[in-house]
This record gives structure tokens, sequence and C-alpha cells, in this order.
């Protein structure tokens, strides 16, 4: 039992000996909302040009670009659909006949669409240099007994569709029937069934120009545009989260860079990426405007005011230890400020002290499950300019109360357990299994297993995906024998991305543990592999419910103590606090 103690401690002891390396240095932003730009509400916006052309924030789309034409390659002929790019880059197109039947459905990807950039040279100013005119073209061959079928129909027509959570999309074009020139099939569009150009929001009918507010990403807007010719536009969309997060003007005051995390703009001129979910964008100081993209990619006007003097790049602060998220309650960080600048806190929970040639950044009163905000205040000659740290304080203790039926034993457990995080890598835990009933050969069975947990990437339980590694005391109590076992084990926890796991899950864990072999009254256990997959679906801020399956394979030298394989059906509750 000693050396195996021994043995535990020399494994843990490897796992923390990881290289540490020296971070570079990150630049400490500038709060927008406390440095003179105004971030104005998104807006939707709609303009119905003309009888057959309508706007959609910076996209053009003009009914008489959404056509359909009939080619012929040799002995085959072939569709070459037409339409306005901006709201589809891939989508499912229907043809559907005079009766509103589908007759044909065709999956349009990206790689399937060819893209028809319009020229903006000549724009008249800065607003139509933003605007998107581009056409797509999707060629695809007919099949005869299709041809045959549209023949005979007096109209048809196709719809660009497509269905997202919180997104719908359908852009239908004019009705279209088949007819001949120079005695070969053509297909024109039908005149005679002309409608009003009308336009519906929320199912009321509205003027040919206006815009929608949104100022939270619970709201939703239910658009319906149609032209004289009978195409239609029917949007349902909602706003994208967006974090603005830095704002810098040049030096020379002619360009705004603008840092932000969340949704897109729907172009990428202008932008670099930063991170995978962080970007900063250029824009012209004196028209501070770009479009977003909202749910489905659908474009949302995005305007900034400026209100005084910016910060410029020469006034920026670094650090080569920001804390973006802690289990602490306090943290201290260390800044290089600029020449010839001052700093100042106006918060108790923000202190600030020279140490040597930097400044020492103490925070204080970091509340538990929420984002911190911390604020200093940088004076340069008469101007005074805001630069902050948001902070996630995550809950360093899991308890975990739960139970299992195994069901090659037929027996249940109780399952208790606990787990501390020490810091972004390093956790202890300890899981205690008591068996509630017994059988015949089985009148008492529990486990207790105290494990050492390492992330092979730093972050926070529950909010950073990452792999793990692990090492174990297990303590195994079966009737009148005891057996003490290391385990070493890996896994992996994250979080779904797609949407129908989502409506099961918010995360997911699996592990694999290995256990030496262990000897009790000459009953030995010579080997234990256990695996275990779990869902996690959160209830509210602080609980889990998590539910899943295990298998256990064990060998024993008395074949009569317990079934080779095991299948365990899990459930429990956790609470983060």
């Amino acid at each position: 039992m000693q050396n195996s103690f021994v043995n535990f401690l020399v494994i843990a002891a490897s796992l923390l000996a990881v290289p540490t390396f020296a971070k570079e240095k990150e630049p400490v932003y500038f709060l927008p909302e406390k440095n003179n730009l105004q971030i104005l509400p998104q807006k939707f916006e709609y303009n119905l040009l003309n009888s057959s052309t309508i706007k959609i924030g910076d996209i053009v789309i003009d009914s008489n670009n959404l056509s359909l034409e009939l080619a012929q390659d040799k002995s085959q002929y072939q569709f070459i659909f037409n339409w306005p790019a901006g709201l589809f880059d891939h989508a499912e197109l229907v043809v559907f006949n005079n009766y509103g039947k589908a007759i044909q459905t065709y999956e349009i990807k990206k790689e399937d669409i060819e893209l028809i950039k319009e020229s903006k040279e000549g724009e008249k100013s800065e607003v139509d240099s933003l605007l998107r005119k581009d056409k797509a073209i999707f060629k695809t061959p007919i099949e005869t007994v299709l041809l045959d079928e549209i023949k005979y129909l007096p109209f048809f027509k196709f719809c660009l569709q497509r269905k997202e959570e919180s997104t719908r999309i359908d852009l239908c074009s004019v009705e279209l029937y088949l007819s001949s020139k120079d005695g070969k099939p053509t297909i024109k569009m039908r005149s005679e069934n002309k409608k009003r150009a009308q336009i519906l929001v929320n199912n009321a009918e509205v003027g040919e120009q206006g815009i929608i507010f949104l100022n939270d990403i619970s709201e939703s807007i239910n658009f319906i545009g149609q032209s004289e010719s009978g195409a239609k536009l029917e949007i349902e969309t909602r706003l994208r989260p967006v974090d603005f997060k830095d704002i810098i003007i040049s030096d020379d005051g002619k360009s705004l860079s603008l840092t932000s995390q969340g949704s897109r703009p729907v172009s990428e001129k202008n932008v670099t990426n930063l991170t995978d979910s962080m970007w900063q964008i250029k824009l012209p100081a004196d028209f501070p405007v770009f479009y977003i993209q909202g749910e489905g990619s659908i474009p949302f006007r995005q305007e900034f005011f400026v209100r005084g003097a910016l910060p410029t790049e020469s006034l920026r602060t670094s650090s080569s230890d920001l804390v973006n998220d802690t289990y602490s309650s306090s943290e201290k960080m260390t800044l290089d400020l600029p020449k010839g600048v001052t700093i100042s806190s106006k918060d108790a929970n923000s202190r600030v002290a020279k140490n040597g040639q930097k400044i020492e950044w103490t925070v204080t009163g970091l509340e538990k499950g929420q984002d911190n905000e911390r604020i200093l205040y940088l004076k340069k000659d008469k101007n005074e300019y805001a630069i902050y740290q948001s902070i996630y304080r995550a809950a360093a203790l899991e308890a975990h109360l739960g139970a299992t039926y195994i069901t090659a034993e037929k027996m249940s457990f109780g399952n208790l357990g606990l787990n501390y995080w020490m810091s972004k890598r390093s956790g202890l835990s300890i899981m205690i299994d008591q068996a509630l009933t017994k059988t015949d050969t089985i009148d008492k069975w529990s486990i207790t297993e105290f494990s050492y947990l390492h992330r092979l990437t730093a972050g926070m339980n529950f909010r950073d995906p990452s792999f793990f590694g692990s090492v174990g005391m297990r303590s195994m109590s079966l009737g009148n024998l005891s057996f003490s076992q290391i385990g070493l084990g890996i896994g992996q926890k994250t979080m779904f991305t797609s949407s129908f796991m989502k409506m099961m899950a918010d995360w997911y864990k699996w592990n694999l543990n290995y256990y030496l072999g262990a000897k009790s009254n000459e009953i030995e256990i010579k080997s234990l592999l256990t695996a275990d997959y779990r869902l996690y679906l959160q209830l509210s801020h602080s609980f889990y419910f998590n539910y899943g399956l295990g298998i256990q394979s064990i060998s024993m030298s008395d074949d009569n103590s317990l079934k080779s394989t095991q299948v365990n059906v899990n459930l429990g509750l956790n609470y983060l606090f």
C-alpha cells in the first residue's frame, strides 16, 4: 500500500511538471462607451426602390435577376438559375407547379454556385459603395421527365429556401412557363398576372421604405416583400450577439479601428481576424458605418457616433499577465504604460500602485458566475481615456449527486462526488459509490476514488473545452474483500456545436480509465478498464443534469466474484458553487 501511494505521488508530480512559457504582451482595451464612441442600436433596413427591386440592408434584390434559363448542351438540356447572391451562398432550391406542389428539389452548396461580381466603379457615395449587387448562377442538367411535366403546366416557379435556428428565408421567382423560340424550348415570365408591389412587417403593411431598430437578441422580425411581377421575399430573423471591445483612431484622424467579438461583418473588406471569434474592422472616421450579420446572415446596419476625442494607438497600455477568467475573488496584473501618461482608479475594487517601472493593478470583489468589469483611467494632456479588463469568475467547486444501475449485476448505486479546481489546469476529485441494493452473491459493495485532474489546455470548468488526464487511487470494498488500485485516465469535456445535439445537451464528457491490479485474501483483480460517456444539460446558472452510459471490463482470479463486462446506466445532478 505504501508503494502504491508513493507511485501515486510520482505520477501526480509528473503531470504537474508542465513547462510554462512567458506570455506575450497583450493590449489593454479602451472601453468604447467611455471613450466618446456611442454605439447605436442595430437596425433592419428595407427600401422598395421600384416595382421590381427591393433593398434589404446592403443587398439589392432585383426580381428581374431572379430568373431561369433553359440551355442545350449537345443532346442534354440544363437549367440555369440566377438570383441575387447576397442572401444565399447555400440553399434548398425547389421547383413548384401551378398548384404549389414541389416537383423538383436541389440541395445547393457554396461550391455549386458561380458568383458574378458587380463592379463598384463610379459609385456615387460611400453608402452606394457598401451595396452588394453580385449575382449567383447555378447550373444543373434537367431530366426529360421533368421537362415533359413543365411543358404541360400553365405556369411554375422556383424558390430558394434556407431554414436555420431562429431564421427562415424564402425567395420566390415570378411565375414562369415553357414556350418555344425558333423551334427550341425556352422559358418566359408571365406578364399578365401583375400584383401590387408591397411590404409587410410583422403581418402589417408598411410604407415602401423604413427601418426597424432592434435592441435585444430576443426580438424578431417577420418581413415580406412582393414585387409587381409577383416575385416574393420572406425573411424571419433576429440579431446575433456582438460585443464591441475596443476603439482607437489613427494618428492622422482618418480611420477608426474597432475590435469586436461575436457576429461578424457581412463583408470581409478591411476586416482582420484576431482569434476564432475576435475580429477588427477599419472604418472611415467621417462615416463609421458597416453591415453586420444577423441570424441567417441577414444584414443589419451598425452605426457609431463620435462625441469627442478618441484614443490613439500611441496611448495603448499593454500587459504580459492579463487575467480573463479566474476561480479567485481577486487578481493582480502588471501594466506597461506609454510615456507621458498618468493612471488612476475611481473604483475601490480596482487599485493601482507603482512597482519599479511598471504599474501593479489589483482587482477585488470578483463575483462568481459573471463577467466583472474593472476600469482604469489614463490621462494625457487634457484628455482622459478609460481602459478596462473584463474578468469572469467561475465556481471552483462542483458537487455531484447521482445514481447508477449496473445491468450485469442488477444493482443500483448512489453516487456522491466533489471536484475542486485549484487553478485553470489542476483539480482534485473525490467520488463515493455506495450500493443501494444487494444480490445473493454480493451483500456489500462500495467504491471510493480520489483523483488528481489535469487539463491539457488552461481553462475554466463548464466554460472552456479541453482534453484532460487523471491519476487516482481507487479503494473498493466487495463483501469481505478490500482492493486498492492506482488508475490513470484520459478524457475530453467539450460543448456541442450542432443545433440537433444542443436540444439534448449543452456539454458532453468522455473518459477512459485503466487501473493496475490489486489483491485481497488470495483474490486478485488482474486488470480493470472503465469507459464513461455523459451528457450535461444546463438547467440554470449553477445546475446541470447529466445522463449517460458506462462500460466496465474487469478481470479477476475468481470468476464468480464479478461479471467480466458490465454496462452502467448513469444519471445525476451537478451543482457549481
